[in-house]
């Protein structure tokens, strides 16, 4: 009882006469110890508490209201002053409006008026956006279509009447690539084209319709797609001579992994042999061990810290349960893809660099590219590569003709240089289609005049458990051989402006043509015009196309 009247009197002043008054009545009941009189004292007690709750309860409900009356009456002002700003704006941008009209034709007026106005693409963007709506680009061929359509610059051609066929007509009577049957092989391209434009519009289905223009568009960039062999696709044009275009291609498109050995080897398989046998904390204490050694071979360091990363989170395409996690393609590319190209580049950071996120680049009209891969010291775009959260077939086939027509793009412009003969014949370019944690390496490199053919690599997989970790090793072999195929780009072109001084001192109108042969078989690169798909086609077909 002594402690709670010493609390009280701390809590309040206006209770100190009566808490002290009752202290000395409890010092006299110690000393009379009369029964009586503590009940007494200890309901006074309970009523002294009582009230002092009361009073604090009402001093806290003034001091919220206070704080409402404030926070009204700073919000009322703020709302005030936004909305005198506006206005004080709008008044300006009348006067300035009254003052260029006075200064202006009618004439003149009504074209500028008709010029401001919104197209209806632009308005349905606009309220696409304000809506927030969402569609899945899975199983949407609209969405997967806009993905195109938005990715335009003021290089880009406004109108498809502007565009003639006669860009891609060869009038080169020079030895060429042919056929069985002696026809050359661009000929045939340039007809198959002409025809599919036809076909396009003919077709009702959407979809039919949207993988037709896809193939038109590799046609009307030269391109002879070796890995296009679904149904419909560019093997239907060339047939039985299909097989023999891949086997000469296969000659000079090659893809040479090369395959760990050694220490690198040795340390894997160990880890591999313990993880299958889930013996995963073990697999980890030899993998820090050896970690700890640093190991003077950069490849054998990065390889160490990839398994490392996968080994630290086991968790991170599926969930304890063992099912499997929904992530997005920017949470897989965060997961795996990003990480592991980051470190299997780390050693050449002083030559090349990754750019991630949908960046545009001038060489491919500012289509959005996931991943692309340049240079220090110019920063010259050396690959094109794309990644998508999961496998549907019209997205793959849609993303790999984007692939194809950039990084062609990026081929065209590598050529422009002066480069030795080494690095012309070595003038494929490489890139990376990855869905989810599967991928598969392709190439794409100019033959012929007018000729640039693409074919398949190998593919690739991530491990989604650890007890499946030893397709790892396979998957950055496959990534090591993407590496040195940029960081070979790379040198061919730091040969020429790797000195600073005779950069400064070189006249860009005296440049030197490059001499090489290639240099004259380059064609230019078809790109979507500012159309939706479906005017797109009727505008191809309604073009009075000739070939020679």
């Amino acid at each position: 009882m002594k402690k709670t009247l010493d609390r009280l009197s701390q809590s309040s002043e206006n209770t100190n006469p009566k808490i002290r008054q009752m202290d000395k009545d409890f010092e006299a009941w110690k000393t009379s110890r009369k029964q009586n009189d503590f009940f007494k004292y200890l309901q006074e007690l309970k009523r002294l508490r009582d009230e002092e709750a009361i009073q604090l309860a009402q001093i806290k409900s003034q001091e919220n209201l206070q704080l409402a009356k404030i926070k009204s009456k700073y919000l009322q002002d703020h709302i005030i002053a936004v909305t005198e700003f506006h206005k004080n704006i709008a008044e300006d941008l009348i006067t300035i409006d009254r003052k260029r009209k006075m200064s202006l034709s009618d004439e003149d007026i009504d074209q500028e008026e008709q010029e401001l106005k919104p197209t209806s693409t632009e308005v349905r963007y606009f309220k696409k956006r304000l809506l927030d709506l969402n569609c899945d680009s899975d199983n949407c061929i609209e969405d997967e279509s806009d993905v195109e359509k938005s990715d335009y610059s003021d290089e880009e051609l406004d109108n498809i009447d502007s565009f003639s066929f006669d860009e891609w007509v060869d009038t080169c009577n020079r030895e060429r690539w042919t056929l069985r049957n002696g026809e050359k092989v661009r000929d045939v391209l340039l007809r198959m084209t002409r025809k599919a434009i036809d076909k396009s519009n003919e077709l009702k289905k959407m979809e039919a319709k949207t993988l037709s223009t896809i193939r038109l568009r590799l046609g009307l960039s030269s391109i002879i797609d070796l890995s296009s062999e679904f149904e419909g696709g560019m093997h239907a044009w060339f047939g039985q001579d299909w097989e023999d275009l891949k086997v000469r291609c296969s000659h000079k498109i090659k893809f040479e992994v090369r395959k760990f050995k050694g220490d690198i080897l040795s340390d894997i398989i160990k880890i591999e042999e313990l993880c299958t046998s889930f013996k995963y904390w073990e697999a980890r204490a030899h993998l820090l061990d050896k970690i700890k050694e640093r190991p003077s071979d950069d490849t054998h360091r990065q390889v160490l810290k990839t398994i490392d990363m996968l080994l630290e989170n086991p968790y991170s395409f599926i969930d304890k349960e063992g099912r499997k996690k929904n992530l997005t393609e920017v949470e897989y590319i965060m997961k795996v893809a990003g990480p592991i190209l980051d470190i299997i580049f780390s050693s050449d950071h002083d030559i090349v660099y990754l750019k991630w996120g949908e960046t545009t680049s001038k060489p491919t009209i500012s289509r959005k590219i996931d991943l692309r891969v340049l240079t220090v010291d110019s920063d010259t775009v050396l690959s094109h590569s794309e990644f998508a959260r999961k496998a549907t077939p019209l997205k793959i086939i849609k993303g790999r003709s984007k692939c194809l027509r950039t990084n062609k793009c990026i081929l065209d412009q590598y050529l422009m240089n002066d480069l030795p003969e080494e690095a012309v014949e070595d003038s494929t370019i490489f890139g990376l289609q990855s869905a989810g944690l599967e991928g598969q390496l392709f190439a794409i490199d100019l033959l012929d005049e007018g000729l640039y053919f693409s074919l398949n690599g190998p593919t690739f997989r991530f491990p989604a458990v650890l007890n499946n970790i030893e397709v790892l090793r396979s998957s950055l072999e496959i990534l090591y051989l993407f590496k040195e195929k940029a960081i070979n780009k790379a040198k061919y072109l730091s040969c020429n402006d790797n000195n600073q001084i005779a950069k400064i001192l070189k006249s860009r109108s005296i440049t030197k043509k490059p001499q090489h042969s290639k240099m004259n078989y380059i064609k230019k690169t078809y790109f979507t015009p500012k159309e939706t798909l479906r005017n797109e086609i009727r505008n191809l077909h309604s073009n009075d196309w000739h070939l020679i």
